[in-house]
């Protein structure tokens, strides 16, 4: 059991090696326990512009420094055990209404055994 509960809309910081890390958002339900997750990442040339993020936009996470897209091109499927893998401990306090409408970022921080 992971602890992470997964809504579509929920936003997870995850480790991206070897790019540091990426902010997944979780789009589809594909099976009873598999959820697709698209990042957003900084806007290039070649990129799909189906949904472009501004940075200094309400609505927006401020680590967003530039131009930046959801990349559906290297969407991930993924259950809650794999998620949990690469799931960040960094702290996030927003919402991303304005992004899908739905969800808010999730933050979940692995339980440490007591020494």
């Amino acid at each position: 059991m992971t602890g992470i509960n997964v809504n579509l809309g929920d936003a997870f910081l995850l480790e991206t090696p070897p790019n540091d890390q990426h902010l997944y958002i979780a789009i589809a339900k594909t099976s009873a326990e598999k959820y697709l997750f698209v990042n957003v990442t900084t806007r290039r040339a070649k990129s799909d512009l189906s949904c472009i993020l501004q940075p200094d936009t309400e609505g927006i996470p401020n680590f967003v420094k530039r131009e930046s897209v959801i990349n559906y091109l290297d969407a991930r499927e993924m259950n809650v055990e794999q998620l949990a893998r690469v799931i960040t401990t960094k702290i996030l306090f927003f919402v991303l209404n304005n992004l899908l409408n739905v969800g808010s970022v999730i933050v979940w921080l692995p339980c440490q055994t007591a020494s």
